[in-house]
């Protein structure tokens, strides 16, 4: 709406470096307005740091089996990385829930 705005206010009465000027800031306008809407950086982020989450998880799992005989090994003790998986999910679902919610952007 303000990018019409310029233009229709400037553009009847103007030479042509001058409307040329309107519309570039019309563009401008609309860019700037969109752009919220388009930026995907904060995800990005949070997906980059769930995703190193699950690897360090995955490294002490590894880790974890490796150094101990099956014998050993006991259903409680796994599912304690399995807890920490679903946790890790819940932590990155509800911190993109509210993203969304909090500025519906992102």
């Amino acid at each position: 709406m303000s990018a019409t705005a310029t233009i229709a206010l400037g553009f009847a009465n103007l030479e042509w470096p001058a409307n040329l000027g309107f519309v570039c800031s019309a563009l401008v306008t609309t860019v700037s307005a969109l752009e919220p809407f388009f930026n995907w950086r904060s995800r990005w982020v949070l997906a980059d740091e769930t995703l190193a989450k699950w690897h360090e998880l995955e490294d002490e799992l590894f880790f974890f089996v490796a150094t101990r005989k099956e014998e050993e090994l006991t259903i409680e003790e796994l599912l304690h990385f399995q807890n920490r998986s679903a946790f890790i999910w819940r932590e990155l679902t509800a911190e993109w829930v509210t993203a969304r919610r909090t500025n519906g952007v992102g």
